[in-house]
């Protein structure tokens, strides 16, 4: 009988043992799962930040072109009615049409690069847009006539712009002619040189029949870029 008590002793000490090593495992089991709580709110940082992201896309180029080419077609259109108005002392409209042709010019050249050249210097054509509506309303004011026929050559300029955007879409292959562009530049000078006309003491143009006149030498300017560049 005296042995009974001691066996239920060992018996109620490893139950005890055991209780004890559960109860020390539960807040181990509850620690482990901490990482995971952890990582899951992370896991929700960064899905919100894909989501700031996904809202606050970039401008892409050509939408900030575009964005550009709005004060330059303002700038003509109110220079060129401006000039207008003060010439006739009351409200004209008569050059708004030739603006907006010029400005349809330069939405062509937009969608072309937005076609054919996605990721293109988005400042270029603006400086231009700009400097074409300044120089056309400066000849305006001096002639009406003038500025009609520089309206003309920026639509020659804008489809020769097109066709090469068009039929270029990769530059580089420019340097396979590096010696014949620069030999170009250099034929169309002295060709200048030798029949051209001499308008106000200066050599430069080239007559083309219905009193228009062409400078080769403008051209040359580009061929030259495109050698130098190549």
């Amino acid at each position: 009988m005296g042995a009974d008590p001691m066996g239920y002793s060992a018996v109620r000490a490893r139950e005890t043992r055991a209780t004890k090593r559960s109860t020390r495992g539960a807040p181990m089991l509850e620690g482990r799962s901490k990482p995971e709580g952890k990582s899951q709110t992370i896991a929700q940082r960064v899905g919100r930040w894909d989501d700031a992201r996904v809202r606050h896309r970039p401008v892409s180029p050509r939408t900030r072109e575009l964005g550009f080419l709005v004060p330059a077609a303002l700038l003509g259109l109110v220079g060129m009615g401006s000039v207008a108005t003060a010439r006739a002392d009351e409200l004209d409209y008569g050059p708004v049409p030739g603006a907006v042709g010029v400005a349809l010019v330069f939405v062509a050249m937009h969608v072309a690069l937005r076609l054919r050249a996605p990721q293109a210097d988005p400042y270029v054509l603006p400086v231009v847009g700009m400097l074409v509506a300044i120089g056309l309303v400066e000849l305006y004011r001096i002639s009406p006539a003038l500025a009609a026929d520089q309206a003309v050559w920026m639509a020659v300029g804008g489809v020769a712009f097109v066709v090469t955007v068009v039929a270029l879409p990769d530059h580089r292959a420019l340097e396979r002619y590096t010696y014949l562009i620069g030999l170009a530049a250099v034929g169309l000078l002295v060709i200048t040189m030798v029949v051209g006309t001499r308008i106000n003491g200066a050599k430069l143009w080239i007559q083309i029949g219905g009193g228009q006149t062409v400078q080769l030498g403008e051209v040359a300017k580009v061929l030259m870029v495109i050698f130098l560049a190549a």
